[in-house]
């Protein structure tokens, strides 16, 4: 299997949308009344608003593709302060906003390389600390997460519409910020 990591340009927009809206509907389908769900996932996943992502200052989405086939997205935001209390400087954390591997790519290591690839980014960038929030019925990635060295620091409401969704927020100390 030839997995490559690479960071999303413009012109990915248009397989990015779908395949987040996707990956989002197969996680969190279930738990969102369908109206309300594609309305979200219209707001949420259109091809003008992914390309103004891309275009942010801010925003990150590395991309890894199997065999040439988009396999995960990584979506990363700069300067985002946590919604919980926390003791770490906020202009030099990095939320992983998305983190989204399609179902068939499961238990493969390419979310693992998808998040090395995301920690290296971090830390060229001087960056001390990775966070995100975590869906609580959400095992799988809540475990992969804290394989990869993140903590639990709290948690917090998120909401899609009307349908709340209680997260746990999680942090990973960088190794630039961790070394003597």
């Amino acid at each position: 299997m030839n997995t490559q990591i690479t960071h999303a340009t413009r012109h990915d927009a248009a397989d990015i949308a779908p395949f987040m809206a996707d990956v989002f509907m197969h996680t969190y389908g279930h738990a969102i009344p369908h109206p309300t769900l594609k309305t979200y996932l219209t707001e949420a996943f259109n091809v003008d608003l992914i390309e103004a992502q891309l275009h942010h200052p801010q925003c990150a989405f590395l991309l890894a593709r199997v065999n040439g086939h988009l396999a995960g997205i990584c979506q990363m935001r700069n300067l985002i302060a946590p919604p919980v209390e926390h003791h770490f400087n906020p202009h030099k954390a990095v939320e992983i906003e998305r983190f989204y591997v399609a179902q068939q790519y499961h238990s493969q290591g390419i979310a693992s390389q998808l998040l090395a690839a995301a920690t290296a980014l971090a830390e060229n960038q001087a960056m001390h600390t990775l966070w995100l929030c975590v869906w609580e019925h959400n095992r799988r990635a809540l475990g992969f997460y804290a394989k990869h060295g993140f903590n639990v620091i709290g948690d917090t409401a998120v909401w899609v519409h009307q349908v709340h969704f209680h997260d746990f927020v999680m942090v990973k100390s960088l190794s630039v910020y961790s070394s003597p």
